[in-house]
């Protein structure tokens, strides 16, 4: 059995995964701000202890190194993980499993060249969309990092000029954009805090 751990800053879910990739159990639980790295694995782990996965597969937003350090600081509720190593962290914890962590966008473009839309292609790029924008090229199924590892960080995208500063793509277009943008078109009453709110009505 595998399982999977989707780190977000509003969430981290979690699935139990059969042999052939078909999901058998699913749930989540919300991320919380803790001063110290060793905290933030525990609350992490612990809803795995009693599963006894054979392999983990970790997604997370910001960059990992190619040595598996968190080397971009991307949400207040994660800077406690900041240069840390979450394969090591989570492996300790859970019995030494074989843990991989990678980039939460490069993590999704990943399955969709090994297992999706992505197959047979000869080159590909993929966004997602949420707190901020994140994304992830391939050529065929190699994944294009760039030098410092930052290819595909679209959040900072100059699209605009506010005040005499550069805006980035995120602040226009990600789920935070969509919830202040629907919420400014509704009565208060109507106001709503999470994308799935927005797509629902």
């Amino acid at each position: 059995m595998y399982a999977a751990i989707d780190i977000g800053g509003t969430a981290i879910k979690y699935a139990l995964l059969d042999d052939t990739f078909h999901i058998q159990k699913k749930w989540q639980r919300p991320t919380l701000i803790f001063a110290a790295a060793a905290q933030f694995y525990d609350y992490v782990c612990r809803e795995l202890l009693a599963e006894r996965p054979t392999l983990i597969g970790v997604s997370m937003p910001g960059i990992l190194s190619k040595t598996g350090q968190v080397i971009s600081n991307t949400s207040r509720l994660l800077n406690s993980i900041f240069h840390t190593n979450p394969n090591r962290e989570i492996s300790q914890r859970l019995h030494q499993v074989p843990v991989a962590a990678l980039n939460d966008a490069r993590a999704a473009g990943t399955c969709e060249v090994q297992l999706g839309n992505g197959r047979h292609t000869a080159s590909s790029l993929y966004w997602l969309i949420g707190t901020a924008i994140g994304g992830a090229s391939f050529q065929g199924t190699q994944l294009i990092t760039g030098q410092d590892n930052f290819a595909g960080e679209f959040s900072h995208l100059p699209i605009a000029i506010e005040n005499n500063r550069t805006v980035g793509l995120a602040k226009r277009t990600g789920i935070p954009a969509l919830i202040k943008d629907y919420n400014a078109r509704v009565t208060p009453e109507q106001a709503v805090h999470t994308g799935q709110a927005v797509t629902q009505r």
